[in-house]
This record gives structure tokens, C-alpha cells and sequence, in this order.
């Protein structure tokens, strides 16, 4: 088990913080989709905070852009041809891609979409990559959208409880190192 240690962190939580989208530049606002949105804001905050600019990137997602996918699947289904815009955003690790290409992190691109274990799944990861490309940028976010409180009554329990009426929507961001002061907040990672 590898001890790693926590340089910077940061959320954006959209329904309690009202300028969380401030500091996205208009390009990417007038193209990308809110989940980008979010996880944009959160990387930048936390890489404003941190002392080390993060050489690789994990993201993960328990749903990945369900707007957009719903957006793609309705086009198909309306016109019999999906929008390719709609498509490639739907697609879960072109978000870490962009972000990559945004934040110019040219090392590992990793994208975990395990359900309610997303996080975990990424941080266990970071015991894959090699030292050289610490620090490691780990990105968790989910969206809400209307679909998911009308499907909740037909999901089985697990997924239903997952969503349970306290479920919010989230970017969170964080920097992890091998290296450390002693005094940063460690979490244990155990890789396969």
C-alpha cells in the first residue's frame, strides 16, 4: 500500500455556489457541456492552489455526461442521425482529454466510470503510475439532470438508493504526490 499525500483540493457544488462558473473562459462556455463546465472550474481552482503543476490525469464519473448522451440518443431517435458534437461529449474520457489539453498534461490520461466506486477506483489508480509523472491531477464529477429524478422510481434499490433525494451534483479536484511535508492530509492507495 503506498501512502499518497494530498497537495491542493477543490469543489464546485453549481446549486450553493452561484459564481462557480466565473473563471471558465467564454470558448469553452459557448462549446462544451456543463459537466466540462464544472470539472474546468474545479481543475483550475486546484491548480491555482497547488505548488506542483500536475503531470498526468485521472477523471472519474459515476455516469459520465448524461446530458449530453441523452442529447445524442434523442437526436438519433428524432432524425436518425446523432449530432458527432453530442457523441464526442458524451464519450466519458474526452473529458479528461480536454482537460489534459487545457492544463497541458501531457502524461497519463485515465478515466474510471465504476459506478458509486469512480473515486475510489481512481485513486486506487494513482499506485499505477510511475513516479515520474507525480503529481497526479484526480478529477470526480457527476451532473444532475431532470432524467435521472424521473428514472429513480424504476432503477433496482442499489442504483435508486445511490440517488437518493440528498444526491448532489459535483466537480471535485485534487492534486496527489508521492512526495510530502509531513504534515499534508495522506490517503492509503492499494493498486491491483
Amino acid at each position: 500500500m503506498k501512502q499518497l499525500h494530498i497537495q491542493a483540493s477543490s469543489i464546485i457544488q453549481p446549486d450553493s455556489d452561484s459564481g462557480w462558473d466565473r473563471n471558465i473562459p467564454p470558448r469553452l462556455k459557448r462549446r462544451d457541456p456543463r459537466i466540462w463546465h464544472m470539472a474546468y472550474a474545479a481543475t483550475k481552482l486546484v491548480i491555482d492552489k497547488g505548488t506542483d503543476t500536475p503531470r498526468s490525469i485521472i477523471t472519474s464519473t459515476a455516469f459520465g455526461a448524461l446530458d449530453e448522451t441523452g442529447n445524442f440518443l434523442d437526436s438519433i431517435y428524432k432524425t436518425g442521425f446523432g449530432s458527432p458534437r453530442h457523441f464526442i461529449s458524451s464519450v466519458h474520457n474526452s473529458m479528461g482529454g480536454k482537460l489534459a489539453i487545457e492544463f497541458t498534461i501531457k502524461g497519463p490520461n485515465l478515466t474510471f466510470c465504476d459506478g458509486p466506486n469512480s473515486f475510489a477506483s481512481a485513486i486506487a489508480a494513482c499506485s499505477l503510475i510511475e513516479h515520474e509523472f507525480f503529481p497526479v491531477l484526480v478529477v470526480a464529477v457527476d451532473e444532475s439532470i431532470e432524467l435521472l429524478s424521473s428514472l429513480r422510481p424504476y432503477l433496482a434499490p442499489e442504483c435508486a438508493g445511490f440517488l437518493s433525494s440528498d444526491w448532489r451534483e459535483a466537480a471535485c479536484a485534487f492534486i496527489i504526490d508521492r512526495n510530502h511535508s509531513g504534515k499534508t492530509p495522506r490517503i492509503a492507495s492499494a493498486g491491483p
